[in-house]
């Protein structure tokens, strides 16, 4: 099992953050109405190029945390990531912590290198455009 740690501090407060969140997390797996969050149980797939994700929504603690779990098809390699996505609040704003695991098949460990730096280049990608949302959430208010 190989993981990935990665948090930011944004601001603003914690169900902002968490709306902001689940709207980063729906782009390319499900839609989201502006009044609809991530729902527990919901199932996604998506396909971009060779890849296709294929997932579903583990676990919703409104506003604190959610879990995904996905498998990333890219034949022949096979990668099963589980992300989960905690928010603790600060004195001002939150502190957002990503926890992702992942398995990698024998086409993929032998690719260990490329899967490692495409999934910590997304994770970053995640957090950007999160900080984004939010700071677009925040305006319209």
């Amino acid at each position: 099992m190989r993981r990935q740690q990665l948090d930011a501090v944004l601001e603003g407060p914690k169900g902002a953050v968490f709306a902001a969140l689940c709207r980063t997390l729906a782009f390319r797996r499900w839609p989201i109405a502006p009044d609809e969050d991530a729902v527990q149980g919901r199932r996604y797939g998506y396909q971009t190029g060779s890849v296709r994700r294929t997932g579903h929504v583990v676990e919703v603690v409104r506003p604190a945390a959610l879990t995904l779990k996905e498998v990333l098809h890219d034949p022949p390699c096979r990668v099963s990531l589980t992300m989960r996505w905690r928010i603790e609040p600060l004195a001002s704003g939150c502190t957002v912590r990503l926890g992702a695991s992942y398995q990698l098949n024998h086409a993929a460990i032998l690719r260990r290198h490329h899967w490692d730096e495409r999934l910590r280049l997304n994770f970053r990608n995640q957090f950007t455009f999160l900080a984004r949302n939010l700071k677009r959430d925040l305006k319209q208010v």
